[in-house]
């Protein structure tokens, strides 16, 4: 079986196409011809060529414009087609001398080698890996169009049922097929981690720092478990004395049972064997336009001294196998790779119930959610895991087991082997 993948970006950072890199590496592992054509230069050919991977560099342009573009760059879309039609032309040839059995779309962002495909009568797959105009602010040159091209693909694979509930209203349902995306194994799982081993609770939230993550009510959530369960003291070994609360205040409100109980500290109380003293930090591991506003909200909330921000990370692996608990507070997120690898590393995931996230965790089983964008949800959600350590333990336990059983890159592609297979049946 041969399979030709088409990019509709070269960016090593991003998250569909690491996907696209992962996906075409397993198959190859598992004796697919594997090739990836790349619509521009970019940094992700390194990614490739670590793969072993073969590329082929084909100029193309993406169909995808922002929502409010200016007249400006409304007027280049004319060009743009006009360059594709040339790009069409060079991949058709292409294809004719590759012979693939299977042209595979990576992402809702290109169409030219489907336009192509199409004409020399070869199945396509298409990848549906983000919202578009809900989580990226971004929508098609012509919606109806780019529909019609994309309907007539043998099989479009959206990678969470949020995404399947979206476009189940476009395109047949029997073409849909969801398939979570994939995590690499090795690099994440650590088996054997335990959370809330020492003094000091440490949370981290991985993702670029742009409006859309969420990383506003995370922060605006700190402020509020640390106004409700802490105050802080003048004391050279910590910098926030934890009080300690009981289980069934928010129990009832995250739908879970309390099964400790821990005594309630008063402003007065300075009873040693009462307060508990713990150290606390957020660390906020990626970069992006928010970073400025988040630092100043922290400061604002008075938090500024334990939220830490770590900039980007090409080993974020690092910093979830030290969390107790990491945070996914995107309201839009089209699956969450992110969440995958912190409950690989052991970490307990408190997510928003929403989108993407909601196919990756079973809420009080193996992650916590909240309500999307409702900071005293989250601080609830943070408050309750805290006065349930023995519990979180179990959840992430099992997080980590429902992590390693579904979303390996190994299941991932098992899973859209299949589907060629059925295809060229």
């Amino acid at each position: 079986m041969k399979v030709i993948y088409f990019a509709t970006d070269n960016y090593a950072l991003s998250g569909a196409f690491i996907c696209l890199v992962r996906l075409a590496q397993e198959m190859k592992s598992q004796g697919v011809d594997v090739k990836v054509v790349l619509p521009k230069e970019g940094d992700g050919t390194k990614l490739l060529s670590d793969a072993g991977i073969p590329y082929e560099l084909i100029q193309s342009y993406n169909w995808d414009i922002a929502i409010g573009a200016g007249l400006n760059v409304k007027a280049k879309i004319p060009v743009k087609c006009m360059l594709n039609l040339w790009a069409i032309h060079r991949i058709t040839e292409f294809l004719k001398k590759e012979k693939p059995d299977i042209v595979h779309i990576n992402s809702t962002y290109s169409y030219v080698g489907a336009v192509a495909a199409y004409k020399l009568g070869i199945p396509v797959i298409w990848h549906i890996r983000e919202f578009f105009e809900e989580d990226q602010n971004n929508q098609m040159w012509n919606r109806q169009k780019g529909y019609s091209l994309m309907g007539k693909a043998s099989a479009i694979i959206p990678v969470s049922h949020a995404l399947f509930d979206k476009y189940k209203r476009i395109f047949p349902e029997n073409k849909l097929h969801v398939i979570n995306d994939g995590v690499v194994e090795k690099r994440f799982y650590a088996p054997d981690r335990k959370i809330f081993r020492g003094d000091k609770i440490r949370l981290v939230c991985v993702g670029g720092l742009y409006h859309y993550k969420g990383q506003t009510t995370l922060i605006e959530a700190l402020a509020e478990y640390v106004k409700r369960n802490t105050r802080y003291r003048e004391n050279e070994n910590t910098s926030l004395s934890l009080a300690g609360v009981k289980n069934t205040d928010v129990s009832s409100s995250l739908g879970v049972e309390g099964t400790e109980e821990m005594p309630h500290i008063s402003p007065g109380l300075t009873d040693e064997r009462i307060e508990k003293k713990l150290e606390i930090s957020l660390s906020l591991v990626g970069e992006g336009t928010e970073e400025k506003a988040l630092r100043d909200l922290a400061e604002e909330r008075g938090i500024g001294e334990i939220v830490r921000f770590e900039g980007y990370c090409s080993e974020p692996e690092k910093f979830y196998k030290e969390a107790d608990i990491s945070f996914m507070t995107s309201k839009s997120e089209a699956f969450g790779l992110v969440t995958v690898e912190a409950m690989l590393s052991g970490a307990l995931v408190i997510g928003a119930d929403c989108a993407g996230t909601k196919d990756i965790i079973e809420d009080g089983k193996t992650g916590l959610l909240y309500e999307p964008g409702n900071y005293k949800s989250l601080a609830d959600a943070i408050e309750y895991a805290l006065s349930n350590k023995e519990g979180m333990q179990q959840i992430a336990d099992r997080g980590r087991q429902r992590a390693v059983e579904n979303f390996t890159t190994k299941v991932n592609a098992d899973h859209v082997k299949r589907i060629y297979e059925e295809i060229l049946l």
